[in-house]
């Protein structure tokens, strides 16, 4: 119970309970009237009680609960706007790093003599490739070429190379003919050979090469890396639009 109430009902001359002011006589000290309950007190109060807990007291440093609300909304927006322009920015730092990777090799090929470019693990050219396996539904490429012995030392796991026919001006076509140049990975590599991820489909004519023994020539090139720059767009992509960080426990989606 409110002990201001009570205070107010000892004292003499006007009290104010919630806001209303009552004048006792002064016969009233000697019979004071019976003490109000907790619920009548509040039935005093100006207002519905839900009004009364969206409104602060008088003097009170408590902000309204919509107030509140507004100022959480404010707060999110802007939130989400400063994680979209972090991630518009280091997106386009991301595609410059992409394209100065991507010119630096373009103007080695332009420039550089196929000894320098076979040298610095740039390319490898004059070499042949015949199915070696098919892994979880990728299929698996053998790219060899005899009398090398540094593959292993200029290749490894993870790069990313584009496997070409040896002949640049080879027709795209049936069996024989060329096959459009395509992004592998190497999985693996020796010291004449390099085993390549191409896909989930042979190069057009190289199944059907595999009874020639080495009559599939093909040339290989480094190249800038697509699926590293696509999965970190994502990633910035997901974190403008606030959906960042680790994923609650449960089953994958």
């Amino acid at each position: 119970f409110d002990t201001d109430i009570v205070r107010g009902f000892a004292r003499s001359g006007p009290t104010t309970v919630h806001g209303h002011s009552y004048l006792w006589a002064e016969r009233d000290r000697e019979h004071p009237p019976p003490m109000l309950t907790t619920l009548q007190a509040l039935s005093l109060a100006p207002g519905t009680p839900r009004e009364r807990h969206a409104q602060p007291a008088r003097g009170s440093t408590v902000p309204p609960v919509a107030s509140v609300q507004q100022a959480a909304v404010a707060g999110a927006s802007a939130r989400v706007s400063q994680a979209d322009r972090y991630a518009r920015r280091w997106e386009q730092l991301l595609r410059l790093e992409y394209r100065e990777a991507a010119n630096e090799l373009r103007l080695r090929r332009a420039k550089w003599p196929r000894s320098r470019l076979e040298a610095s693990g740039s390319a490898v050219f004059d070499a042949t490739a015949s199915p070696d396996t098919d892994l979880f539904g990728e299929k698996v490429v053998r790219v060899g070429k005899p009398g090398e012995t540094r593959l292993s030392d200029l290749f490894s796991r993870g790069d990313i190379l584009v496997l070409r026919p040896a002949d640049r001006s080879a027709p795209w076509g049936g069996a024989g003919e060329g096959f459009p140049p395509r992004e592998c990975c190497v999985v693996d590599s020796g010291k004449d050979w390099i085993t390549l991820g191409v896909g989930q489909s042979w190069p057009n004519g190289l199944w059907e090469a595999r009874r020639r023994p080495d009559s599939f020539r093909v040339a290989l090139e480094r190249a800038a890396p697509q699926a590293p720059l696509k999965a970190q767009q994502a990633a910035l992509h997901r974190a403008a639009k606030g959906e960042a960080g680790p994923r609650p426990p449960g089953p994958p989606a």
